[in-house]
């Protein structure tokens, strides 16, 4: 992947109990990628919404 999209983008983990405010957050405020397990891989600004909306996720660790 290019290194400046992939410096702009985080792989994440949203809790189970908000999965699908969550997602629908996601889908409402940009472009996600869908991974397995309530993970996903999403542009830095999303972040702020999801705090906002009192979603509760982690930040997978870069390998």
């Amino acid at each position: 992947m290019n290194e400046r999209i992939e410096n702009n983008l985080e792989e994440i983990k949203i809790d189970s109990q908000d999965k699908v405010r969550g997602f629908y957050t996601l889908l409402t405020n940009g472009s996600v990628v869908c991974l397995p397990d309530n993970e996903y891989l999403v542009p830095k600004y999303i972040l702020s919404e999801l705090v906002k909306e009192g979603i509760k996720f982690s930040i997978k660790k870069k390998e």
